[in-house]
């Protein structure tokens, strides 16, 4: 399973990082295995990931992703058990202040015109998408904004919805299409054709670096 929280506000990822770790200790009278800190890794410009490892069995992992490119810090887990995961990320997105769906619906009106909106409401229900969202990717994806349609790509891919492909094909095949524009809408589609933005894991991590990796 993997489930990502929305961070509220600014974000100082040295403060949060000691706020999970104490968290993460207090889950271990529940039987949750001991997190050890992995540290920073800066994968692409712009993005910053502190990792939190489960130890000694490496199958439940917690990232802090700061990413400037998409304007986004998030607090995520990725775990081979799903009931492991859940508790996990039940806990933290009660202990930290995380953005709810709810609220991100609530600017649904600002959503043309602040596109990334769309794609951090495919990021809060990818593991179980709602009817609204979905009906709201496929509304973006007629959009008269090209960002927004771009981003309702990028929402598409994640909710990874059988439905939302024949929408997606339908935007790419628009003659006013960039062609930068273009290519992402094809990389999308084959994404979506191929399940390459999967986010089931059933097998712990097979490497310590694996963890750094960012799926969205």
């Amino acid at each position: 399973m993997l489930r990502h929280g929305v961070l509220q506000g600014d974000t100082d990822l040295r403060e949060l990082a000691t706020a999970v770790g104490r968290i993460l200790r207090g889950l271990m009278p529940q039987g949750v295995p001991r997190f050890v800190p992995l540290g920073i890794r800066n994968r692409k410009p712009g993005q910053e990931v502190r990792a939190f490892w489960s130890i000694p069995d490496h199958e439940c992992g917690v990232r802090l992703v700061l990413d400037l490119g998409m304007g986004v810090a998030m607090v995520s887990v990725e775990s081979a058990v799903d009931a492991l995961g859940a508790t996990v990320f039940e806990v933290l997105a009660q202990e930290i202040p995380c953005v709810s769906i709810d609220t991100i619906l609530y600017n649904e009106s600002r959503f043309e015109e602040m596109p990334e909106l769309v794609f951090l409401a495919a990021l809060s229900v990818r593991h179980a998408p709602t009817d609204r969202v979905i009906a709201i990717v496929k509304r973006l994806l007629t959009a008269p904004s090209e960002d927004a349609r771009v981003s309702a790509a990028g929402a598409a891919v994640l909710l990874d919805g059988g439905e939302l492909i024949s929408a997606v094909k339908a935007a790419e095949a628009r003659e006013d299409l960039s062609l930068a524009s273009r290519e992402v809408f094809q990389t999308c589609i084959r994404d979506m054709e191929t399940h390459a933005a999967a986010w089931n894991r059933d097998k712990p991590f097979a490497d310590p670096e694996e963890v750094f990796l960012v799926r969205w």
